[in-house]
């Protein structure tokens, strides 16, 4: 059973092989957005499926597709965390927006009818999660260990890599990535799986 699903797969393979090109050299610049939900995956995340947005310049360098851009989230049904500083534990929640900046390289293969094309990306970028954060200096002694912060903005920063596909009928199309931001290889006062992994799906549109 498993050899026929193997060759099955193969065949398919084969055969969307053989109904697409690649277009990389017919790539022209142009702005796109998109729009969809981010949705967090592990328990550690602190958040939960939130709307997500995006803007992005599309442009062709050395025969290879690039886009310059950001995207932003706006975390929902976020959740309380510890974040120990001092030797004192306190609890805090994300803020409102979160995202990142980077670039995505591109690789595009269009249909024979050429209104259909996919795309495969892979992205490197800057990401950041804003919190709110405790002060350093002017602890109030009346402080428990476990209070909830209601302190200043403060940002846990890390690397961004992803990777993912995207299907355009004509100016319209779809997307899904997985994102990779590993923000406690950067600090120690939060959970290992802050942040760390989640699926972008969402619509986009072409200029």
């Amino acid at each position: 059973m498993k050899k026929v699903m193997f060759l099955k797969i193969l065949l398919l393979t084969f055969y969307v092989t053989a109904q697409v090109e690649v277009v990389n050299d017919t790539v022209n610049e142009r702005f796109f957005g998109e729009a969809g939900l981010r949705i967090p995956i592990g328990n550690d995340n602190r958040y939960g499926v939130s709307p997500e947005f995006g803007l992005w310049y599309r442009t062709k360098m050395a025969n290879e597709v690039y886009d310059i851009g950001f995207s932003l989230f706006t975390p929902l049904n976020r959740e309380v965390f510890i974040y120990k500083l001092n030797n004192r534990e306190y609890s805090v929640k994300l803020q409102e927006v979160s995202g990142m900046v980077g670039v995505r390289m591109n690789k595009l293969y269009v249909m024979r009818n050429q209104n259909f094309v996919l795309e495969w990306e892979s992205s490197l970028g800057y990401a950041f999660l804003l919190y709110n954060a405790p002060r350093e200096e002017g602890i109030d002694e009346n402080f428990q260990n476990g209070d909830m912060v209601t302190g200043y903005s403060k940002g846990f920063s890390a690397f961004h890599l992803g990777q993912g596909m995207r299907f355009w009928y004509k100016n319209t199309g779809f997307q899904v990535k997985y994102n990779f931001t590993p923000y406690k290889l950067f600090t120690n006062y939060v959970p290992s799986g802050l942040g760390s992994h989640s699926l972008s799906l969402g619509f986009i549109y072409r200029q």
